[in-house]
């Protein structure tokens, strides 16, 4: 007349034997599932991805410059082919400007004209206006761009060196591209004489 009591079985885990134990080790397994999986949806929703954003501010701050004193090559060149060489220069940074621009936007990083301009030069204004003067526009300008695309190449690869993500090192290959085709287009001294 004594009714067997039935044992509840608790839920074991192999080669643990107290039932509490077993619950205690789910329960801080789940807990730490939840921290993780709580994290990652965080940090996907509001983290910015990892990019080298200082680097990539640098590069559309040189893109700035240079097509700045691309438009004074455009305006002040005296032979064609000074024109011609400075409407590429312009065009292709600008293009790759934006392109690079559009990107870091995406990331959360947005320039104002005024942080893009930081890389302005005084010193590359002066010869231009010395040349202007001196009727040796043509042959300085030339030289101050070649000198430019030398450094905006050496930054790019740079930069790119350091890329992190897929679409990164996309876009500074591009850059690099155009650099690299820029570079090929300088007129030479013999052109500029020859007119």
């Amino acid at each position: 007349m004594n009714p067997q009591k039935t044992k509840r079985r608790g839920l074991r885990l192999p080669g643990v034997s107290d039932p509490f134990i077993s619950k205690l080790i789910l329960i801080v397994v789940a807990v730490v599932i939840g921290v993780i999986v709580i994290g990652v949806l965080v940090s996907s929703l509001f983290g910015k991805s990892s990019i080298n954003a200082n680097d990539l501010i640098g590069v559309a701050q040189s893109q700035q410059e240079l097509v700045r004193v691309a438009q004074q090559g455009v305006a002040n060149g005296t032979q064609m082919v000074t024109r011609n060489f400075a409407t590429n220069v312009e065009l292709s940074i600008q293009t790759e400007q934006f392109q690079l621009l559009t990107y870091l936007k995406g990331q959360g990083y947005k320039l104002s004209t005024k942080t893009l301009s930081l890389k302005k030069s005084s010193t590359t204004d002066k010869q231009l206006t010395n040349a202007i003067q001196t009727s040796t526009f043509d042959s300085v300008f030339v030289q101050l761009m070649q000198n430019s695309l030398v450094s905006y190449n050496t930054e790019v690869e740079q930069t790119a060196g350091n890329a992190t993500g897929s679409n990164e090192k996309k876009i500074l290959s591009g850059e690099l591209a155009v650099a690299n085709m820029l570079l090929q287009q300088v007129p030479t001294q013999e052109s500029l004489q020859n007119g």
